[in-house]
């Protein structure tokens, strides 16, 4: 347990004076010296105006982190937006048809569908004329510009 002193007690451990005074328990000790001590209102108005503290404390930091929560919300919706842009980029922009020109991927070179299942497909590449069988997910359709 922790052996700093707890905020109700004297250094000599004995419960405070002013404690006593708010619990209407002070007897003589209050009545001893009264110039130095507070009042039994003057403690609990002091209780008081710190739970209010407090609570306002609390509001702020609650209303500070809502907003940062907010930004963040915001940021990881932009954020899941470019992905799905990219995901759709990269599966091709599109329906793949027989005849397009594609680009794939993984060895980033240039042909033309000419066949299709429905997971793969057939591409001649541009460079020498080579058959070779891809997945639709690693071709990119290139949009002809008419």
């Amino acid at each position: 347990m922790d052996q700093g002193l707890h905020p109700i007690e004297n250094e000599d451990g004995e419960v405070a004076d002013e404690v006593l005074q708010a619990l209407g328990e002070a007897g003589d000790n209050a009545q001893g010296n009264q110039d130095d001590q507070p009042s039994a209102a003057q403690v609990f108005n002091r209780i008081v105006r710190f739970e209010e503290i407090l609570q306002h404390a609390w509001e702020e930091f609650k209303d500070e982190i809502s907003g940062k929560l907010d930004i963040l919300k915001g940021d990881v919706n932009t954020l899941h937006g470019n992905v799905q842009e990219m995901l759709e980029l990269q599966r091709g922009q599109g329906e793949l048809e027989v005849g397009c020109s594609v680009v794939l991927l993984d060895i980033r070179k240039i042909g033309k569908v000419k066949s299709l299942t429905d997971k793969f497909a057939e591409v001649i590449l541009d460079e020498d004329n080579r058959k070779v069988k891809k997945k639709k997910t690693s071709l990119m359709r290139i949009q002809s510009i008419h």
